[in-house]
Order: C-alpha cells, then structure tokens, then sequence
C-alpha cells in the first residue's frame, strides 16, 4: 500500500503563491516551499519537475482565477464599462500583489498550448467587450491595444517609471477612456 500523501499539488502551489506574494519570484526557492508544506525540498520532485514548473503552476492557478473574476464582474456590463471593470481589476491585483502581478507576463513558463490556452482565457472578456465595442473586424486590434495599455502601465507604475506625486492612478483611468473614446469616434 503506498505512503498516504502529506501535501497536495494545490498545497504546493498554494505555498508558491504565499511566498511571491510575500519576497518576490527570486525569494522563491524548493527549501522555502518544502518547509511551508511541512515536507522536505527533494520529495517536491516527486510532484514538479523543477522550480520553474511550480512557477508555471502559480502563473495559471492566476490566470484562472482572474479569468473567473473579470467574467463574472463583467457580465452585465456595457463593453465600455466592461473595459473599465478589467483594467480595475488588473490595477487593483498590482497593487493589492504586486510581486504575484509581477510574474504573470514576465517570466516565460506558460509556452505549451494548453497553458496559453488559460492565459487566454484570462484575456478573453477583454477580446469579447472590444469587438462589442468596435466591431469583429478590428476587435482583436482593440483588444491588443487595450491589453497593452493596461499591462504597459501598470509595468511602467510598478518600476517607479512615473513620478510618486498623488494622481497617478487617475492618469491610467483617464489614458484607458481616452482609448476607450477614441476607438468608438
């Protein structure tokens, strides 16, 4: 009879989360995780190839989460109020987790179909309000755009690329209805 489990992957994965969230993708190591499951670092390998598949774990256990919060926040919304409630959504996961926020884009795991699939799932509401918006011919040129400017701001926000004086938050809103207003003139 085999050796009942003392962790699962979702405790590893949850364990993951926990420490980016706390020190960053580089204070994420096997040891940190093995002793937040109570488990010891080599028997980890047992259930993840390497470090980078745990990370790969975290990324898409994120990306369905939020793919699962902006559709259900978004589904009575008009596209351009839908817009808005994403890029809210987005703003609020930077500043709320800015270290989980961090590595959703920035470090490449997710290359198989099956994760792109999930991350594009997360991206899929945004898809689907600009080509409300703007029409199916030039609803993924929306999209793109949007998505862009979302994640480039926020990108710029977080590495202190803009001043800390009050009102930048209010200058990603007003540069997200500027695009809004432009693509629909």
């Amino acid at each position: 009879m085999p050796a009942i489990a003392k962790t699962s992957d979702i405790d590893v994965i949850s364990a993951a989360r926990r420490i980016i969230a706390e020190n960053g993708i580089d204070g994420l190591s096997m040891q940190g995780i093995g002793d937040a499951v109570g488990i010891k670092a080599p028997s980890l390998y047992k259930r993840f190839s390497d470090r980078s598949a745990i990370i790969r774990g975290v990324q898409l256990t994120e990306f369905a989460e939020i793919g699962n919060t902006i559709e259900e926040s978004v589904a009575d919304l008009s596209p351009a109020d839908a817009i808005r409630k994403i890029a809210e959504i987005q703003w609020s996961l930077s500043q709320e987790r800015p270290k989980i926020y961090a590595i959703l884009f920035s470090v490449g795991t997710i290359t198989n179909t099956e994760d792109i699939a999930i991350r594009t799932q997360a991206l899929t509401p945004l898809f689907v309000a600009c080509r409300a918006l703007v029409g199916p011919g030039t609803g993924l040129a929306a999209a793109r755009t949007l998505a862009s400017y979302i994640h480039g701001f926020i990108s710029m926000q977080m590495s202190g690329a803009f001043d800390q004086t009050p009102g930048v938050e209010g200058s990603y809103y007003f540069g997200l209805n500027a695009i809004i207003k432009g693509m629909v003139s």
